[in-house]
């Protein structure tokens, strides 16, 4: 196959489709050169295609196993390992190994990241029964976190504090059910069609998402403050970052425009670029009843 005219200077998803069996998107970046070459495979067996369409069928599939060390070349623990595109995740066992089953065979996308790491994603071609070795290293970070305040409360009804606020309204809320329906390559996705913000491309793979009704000055723009679970992070794109969290573990998504639409515990700061929470599914397990 051949392409041509497409933009050299961000990111682009190539997607192979036969016999009606949508593969998974692969990501490609040019980095301002005219030409790249790009090998794409796809399974058409009927368990492949089960797999992808999210039917049952387990036997015959691919594997992808490897080890996630830092710099030093000690293992790295806990790092989380994803398929993108694909519900499938692990994490490295404290010898730094991981290993991921019952995929469909074809390109894919292996993504590797860890808190105070930068990501490092690596292209894979999976066949059935031959599994795939790969090692990856994680080069280490700097990120300085604020003080943060934890404050216990009982919420009503069982409900989230997304929850509660989503019904009254007052921000941009995505819900489990939305994120479902776009099925994201990566979280930052997500805020592609958020009233006042944009993506910017940063880095090899990475964006930021910014605020178009916040600093100063014609045209301006600048970042909203981000929160996981209730905790102030630092999301710094430029340093390999990016949204700690992918889709398929996120709950919902609050968005406030600027600082005095956010709930009040989280307009602290003075940002008036305003503030975007997120929520994991481990928060599913932890509300409260009456």
């Amino acid at each position: 196959y051949q392409i041509c005219g497409v933009p050299n200077d961000v990111s682009i998803v190539l997607r192979a489709i036969a016999r009606g069996l949508s593969g998974p998107p692969i990501e490609l970046k040019l980095d301002g050169h005219t030409l790249a070459i790009r090998p794409l495979s796809i399974d058409i067996a009927d368990s492949a295609a089960r797999a992808i369409s999210g039917g049952i069928a387990t036997t015959g599939l691919a594997v992808v196993k490897g080890t996630v060390k830092k710099e030093d070349g000690s293992p790295l623990e806990d790092a989380q390992v994803i398929v993108l595109g694909l519900p499938a995740s692990t994490r490295s066992d404290p010898s730094g190994a991981f290993e991921l089953d019952s995929l469909p065979a074809g390109s894919h996308s292996l993504e590797i990241r860890a808190i105070g790491f930068g990501r490092s994603r690596r292209l894979i071609d999976l066949r059935n029964e031959r599994p795939v070795e790969v090692a990856l290293t994680l080069k280490k970070v700097a990120a300085v976190l604020p003080e943060i305040n934890v404050i216990g409360k009982n919420l009503s009804a069982g409900l989230t504090e997304f929850d509660q606020r989503k019904l009254h309204g007052g921000g941009h809320y995505i819900d489990r059910d939305a994120i479902e329906r776009r099925n994201p390559i990566r979280t930052e996705d997500l805020f592609r069609t958020v009233p006042g913000l944009r993506l910017v491309p940063s880095g090899s793979f990475d964006y930021s998402i910014v605020s178009t009704r916040g600093g100063s000055g014609f045209n301006s723009q600048c970042s909203p403050d981000f929160y996981l679970d209730g905790a102030k992070i630092t999301v710094d794109a430029s340093i390999g970052g990016g949204l700690p969290v992918n889709p398929n573990e996120l709950y919902g998504i609050e968005v406030y425009s600027g600082p005095g639409t956010a709930p009040a515990q989280y307009m602290g700061g003075g940002n008036s670029c305003g503030v975007v929470l997120l929520w994991t599914r481990r928060g599913e397990n932890r509300r409260v009843r009456r």
